[in-house]
């Protein structure tokens, strides 16, 4: 029979998606489509619903819901609708792995009803659990509360999922509450109960939370265990949530500052896309807090206020008002954007995304394809949505949008040899990416490759390893994964004839070959050993300061803003090059050396130009050093500046501006 087999056949493909073969996700959504509209009676919904959970798993949201849409649309039809609250069960799943909480709380809801009132007692019990983990996160105590104790002292409370469930929800509430102590022990009863961290698909979520219980409540080791346990159960369905989570845990518990932010800007990648936004804002929140402990305070409060705004664009309560007292406890904010990007048009967004990332009108126009007018009125248009008065102010909320680019001026001299700190002799190899694509083997410079070689030159350079399946994807994205692995083998071929051997394989993954030193890590290891002397008086800060101010040679691949993969860490560089930047400021505004502060402001003038507050910054220390001529220059340059983009001086300026005036 036809419809037995089409069942069979959806039965087979749910198992092999639920147990980790995502290749045949459109596979088992069209048959479970064409299931559906065979209309066999009763135990077609029921395995059905179970094709949808294996692709709201999978991740296929968009499968999973074009599946339950039919379904539901014939059980409300059918006469007795036994089969439509396992339906809106998926559905309220569903709609809270995307994120959109309200209509789970409806559908679960309406579910839980519909059960009770046709005796389906398993059902009800299931309904109510996926409940509980919705009011955990909208932060409904007393109800999520109520609703757990009763599942785990009712009769369905020897059922797995909804013990499991149930637990996990009074653990989740409680963190988002802030006791984690007490959020830890509701995990470690979930943990005791026989389930592991990486047991199904539909469980990998809470491993995370128990390590976060662990790291807040001050039990690092036992957090460490628990990181280490996900990690190793990444792979196959639901892998991508939980590579995300144990980053962003990885992060919160390691010492080094530099490392802990590379972990927090992995995670919040793993994090793309509209319906992992809480993951993304519980992301921010764990990093600003970060940033602020190690005394970087401006860069924090951006981070807590990116959470912030996300956590009460999605209402979750709890979690929005533990921003709000992270935040508070900095005193004050001033110009602190907390206006999300959804409201936005896409091309508003690309706009000022571009623009946060340094980009001038007629840079943003060119790289657009858009006339300088065009750019000026969305930019405009973005500015007035988001309450932001100058371009220099929509850093503050760059995390929120996904535009490339930047407009820093490419920096063409040459740097110096770039050997081991305190070493004569240059590496082996040299790969520079900062200011210039360049390669040197032993001080000559070599022919650096072009086209698809350069790209992977570029791309394990910056990254200094990766799967070789992710690169071979990335470099030829329509070949089979065999053709690829040929193309690939033939590429490390050519790169060996023409430069050297730059990048090796080391079993599954591509690496760097040895004795190969790229610029950006030197760079970024000096600005680790910066900050960890920029607290202190010892007398070699400033000198490593000025080390990572050398080492920076301009802006990541210049000529490379269409590649993807150098968006963020184009940015993320910029800005520490910038920190380093002030902290000499600082260093020499101690010293009285107005000489070299203003000298410092004007580079990093010429890496972000359109930062009002570094002007103003420099108008201020010309002004308070007698210099009040060039600081009233200062400002005409800041209003020219704003005044290409129509914008006025902010209130701190203009009051600068008529100090200046003055005739004491």
């Amino acid at each position: 029979d036809a419809g037995i087999t089409a069942l069979a056949e959806v039965c087979w493909l749910t198992a092999r998606v639920a147990g980790g073969d995502l290749s045949c996700r459109r596979l088992l959504n069209q048959t479970a489509l064409d299931l559906v509209a065979k209309q066999i009676p009763l135990e077609v919904p029921l395995v059905t619903v179970n094709a949808g959970l294996a692709l709201i798993w999978a991740g296929d949201h968009d499968g999973a819901r074009s599946v339950l849409a039919k379904l539901e649309a014939g059980s409300r039809s059918a006469p007795a609708p036994v089969t439509l609250a396992a339906v809106l069960t998926a559905r309220a799943i569903l709609e809270h792995r995307t994120a959109r909480w309200v209509l789970a709380e409806a559908s679960a809801t309406e579910a839980y009803e519909l059960a009770v009132q046709t005796g389906q007692q398993a059902m009800a019990g299931y309904a109510a659990a996926v409940l509980t983990t919705v009011e955990a996160i909208l932060g409904r105590a007393e109800s999520c509360r109520a609703r757990c104790l009763a599942l785990l002292a009712g009769p369905g409370r020897e059922v797995g999922v909804v013990r499991t469930t149930a637990l996990s929800a009074l653990g989740l509430l409680e963190l988002g509450e802030g006791r984690p102590a007490e959020a830890a022990r509701w995990f470690e009863v979930l943990a005791g109960s026989g389930a592991s961290v990486g047991a199904n698909p539909g469980l990998l979520m809470w491993g995370g939370d128990l390590a976060e219980a662990y790291i807040r409540s001050g039990q690092p080791e036992k957090a460490r265990a628990v990181v280490e346990q996900l990690e190793d159960r990444v792979g196959g369905t639901g892998g991508e949530r939980a590579a995300a989570n144990a980053r962003r845990c990885r992060a919160m518990l390691i010492e080094d500052d530099v490392e802990a932010e590379a972990l927090f800007a992995e995670a919040l990648r793993h994090y793309g896309g509209a319906d992992r936004r809480f993951g993304r804002a519980r992301t921010e929140l764990a990093r600003g807090e970060r940033l602020v402990a190690s005394g970087h305070g401006a860069e924090g409060r951006a981070r807590l206020e990116r959470a912030r705004a996300l956590f009460a664009e999605m209402g979750v309560r709890g979690w929005t008002a533990r921003a709000e007292e992270q935040l508070a406890s900095l005193g004050p904010m001033h110009g602190v954007i907390s206006a999300p990007a959804h409201l936005l048009t896409p091309l508003e967004l690309q706009i000022a995304g571009a623009a946060a990332f340094g980009g001038g009108t007629a840079d943003i126009a060119a790289g657009l394809f858009l006339s300088e007018a065009t750019v000026t009125i969305h930019l405009r248009s973005a500015m007035a949505k988001l309450g932001v008065a100058a371009p220099s102010e929509l850093g503050d909320v760059s995390g929120l949008f996904s535009a490339l680019g930047a407009s820093a001026p490419v920096n063409e001299a040459r740097p110096r040899p770039l050997g081991p700190a305190g070493a004569d002799d240059e590496p082996a190899v040299h790969i520079r990416l900062l200011g210039t694509f360049e390669i040197t083997s032993g001080g000559a410079p070599a022919e650096s490759p072009a086209g698809v070689v350069g790209h992977a030159v570029k791309r394990v350079a910056l990254a200094g390893r990766l799967p070789i399946e992710e690169l071979v994807e990335e470099l030829w994205p329509d070949e089979a994964p065999g053709v690829g692995r040929t193309r690939f083998r033939s590429l490390l071929n050519r790169l060996r004839r023409g430069v050297g051997p730059l990048l090796v394989r080391d079993g599954d993954w591509v690496t760097l070959a040895p004795g190969v030193e790229v610029d950006v890590h030197r760079f970024e290891e000096a600005v680790g050993a910066a900050r960890a002397f920029s607290s202190s008086a010892d007398p070699g800060s400033r000198q490593t300061v000025h080390r990572a101010l050398d080492l920076y040679g301009g802006e990541l691949l210049p000529t490379d803003r269409h590649l993807v993969f150098t968006a963020g860490p184009r940015e993320r560089l910029r800005r520490r090059y910038l920190g380093m930047v002030g902290l000499a400021v600082d260093d020499a505004g101690r010293r009285g050396d107005v000489e070299a502060a203003v000298r410092l402001l004007e580079k990093a003038i010429s890496t972000d130009p359109h930062d009002e507050a570094l002007y103003v910054q420099a108008a201020s220390i010309l002004a308070g050093s007698g210099r009040r001529s060039e600081a009233a220059s200062m400002l005409r340059r800041a209003r020219a500046m704003l005044s290409d983009l129509d914008l006025p001086l902010s209130r701190e300026a203009l009051e600068l501006e008529q100090s200046l005036r003055t005739v004491d």
